[in-house]
């Protein structure tokens, strides 16, 4: 597996800086040095988020680029195995979800053979998740577990719901417009086994950090190659790789109604 290499480049210009009055004994280096820390704080937050895409990526199996569509990994192919699936069928009244959570389990365990792990965890799309505890044998359940918890105060979706052995929570998050988990899909994983999710950083392709181990991102500043210091361009960079080992254990789930 080739890790991901993910650049963004910038810089700040002298117009840049004009009228931009000091702070009480900042000259202008100062001031360009507190620019450039705003803006290396927001690419920070865009890297981090595009990392976490590729995290949510191993969970579902499937790793796309920022662009949600171009797939880098799909781990069923890698692995030569089939993506296994649960249908909740979550618009059928008679269906009883318990069934269904029983199967994911059973699904997950026999892809894990004799390996522990600690529970099963399911993360949700919005769509996916407000049908599941409105479902009519999910709802007493969900009312108890409310009862248990202030949701006046605290948002519940994000909380953790437990039903039938599994703890299904709301997902957020987007990027580039592309939510982390779609609104109609959910996917369950165990929790607790060794080394199932492993995460990679490769080192800057910078000469001095050849051979050396990869560390989260990676910052640098660069020169004006015209001499005349118009600008100050810079690098921040980061070089992942998330990946599950046993992509057997992820179950997409789905509603067919």
């Amino acid at each position: 597996f080739e890790l991901n290499h993910l650049p963004i480049e910038d810089q700040i210009t002298a117009s840049e800086l004009q009228n931009m009055r000091p702070l009480p004994g900042q000259g202008e280096l100062e001031t360009a040095q507190g620019l450039m820390q705003r803006r290396m704080k927001r690419q920070i937050n865009s890297l981090d988020a595009t990392v976490e895409y590729g995290m949510i990526g191993s969970v579902k199996g499937i790793i796309y680029d920022a662009d949600g569509s171009t797939v880098i990994y799909n781990l069923f192919n890698e692995f030569g195995i089939s993506q296994p699936t649960e249908d909740y069928a979550l618009g059928t009244a008679a269906q009883v979800l318990i069934t269904k959570s029983n199967s994911v389990k059973n699904k997950i365990e026999d892809a894990l053979g004799d390996a522990p792990y600690t529970k099963i965890v399911a993360v949700c799309g919005k769509t996916w998740f407000d049908k599941f505890i409105s479902h009519e044998s999910v709802r007493e359940a969900y009312m108890h577990f409310e009862s248990t918890h202030n949701p006046n105060r605290e948002d519940l979706r994000y909380v953790g719901f437990e039903h039938g052995g599994i703890t299904y929570v709301q997902y957020r998050g987007t990027v580039n417009g592309i939510a982390y988990v779609p609104a109609s899909e959910a996917y369950a994983f165990p929790v607790g086994v060794p080394e199932l999710f492993l995460q990679f950083y490769g080192p800057a392709n910078y000469m001095e950090y050849a051979n050396t181990e990869g560390l989260p991102r990676y910052a640098k500043i660069g020169h004006d190659p015209s001499g005349y210091d118009k600008y100050i361009p810079w690098e921040m960079q980061t070089n992942p790789m998330s990946i599950c080992t046993r992509p057997g254990t992820l179950v997409k789930l789905t509603t067919s109604n």
